[in-house]
């Protein structure tokens, strides 16, 4: 009898250059796991692993052989929420995700929404931000975007990230 063995992200990243990237990587999913967010395989995209959060997907990581990002799921509505952290504040502000083009089927097309504090029109509907190569602050930002994302996911009506 053959034993079934689930993929786990960790050996994947063993595959990334050794050093602070490898590092950053092993960091971020050992947050995730202790979170109990454990990055499954996705299994019809090769090198992305979901982020899921009860019924839902918070995001994915997506690996290569020489990189990896954080690619969140949700449109980034946060119009509610106040952080004083200016520095999280423009690290979000940076790398949201405008969309010129559906890039897929299931696209539901973009949003004008209000990101902690600022306008943004046109953000990518399914995929509203991607952060490549983070640094370790970087990291911690990812980390409290997180816990957001945990408070507005589960109102969120998008198709593909939670039903792929």
């Amino acid at each position: 009898m053959s034993e079934t063995t689930t993929p786990r992200i960790e050996d994947a990243i063993q595959n990334l250059p050794a050093g602070s990237l490898r590092n950053n990587a092993l960091s971020f999913v050992s947050f995730l796991n202790n979170e109990g967010l454990t990055p499954v395989k996705c299994p019809w995209i090769e090198g992305k692993w979901k982020i899921p959060f009860g019924n839902y997907y918070l995001g994915w990581i997506s690996l290569s052989s020489r990189s990896w990002a954080y690619e969140n799921f949700n449109y980034l509505q946060f119009d509610e929420y106040v952080d004083d952290d200016q520095e999280f504040i423009a690290t979000i502000h940076k790398h949201v995700k405008i969309c010129n083009k559906p890039c897929h089927d299931e696209c539901w097309g973009t949003m004008d929404v209000m990101v902690f504090g600022k306008q943004f029109d046109n953000v990518c509907s399914n995929h509203g931000l991607a952060i490549s190569q983070p640094s370790k602050k970087t990291i911690e930002h990812i980390k409290k975007l997180i816990s957001y994302n945990k408070k507005i996911v589960p109102r969120e009506h998008i198709y593909h990230c939670h039903n792929l």
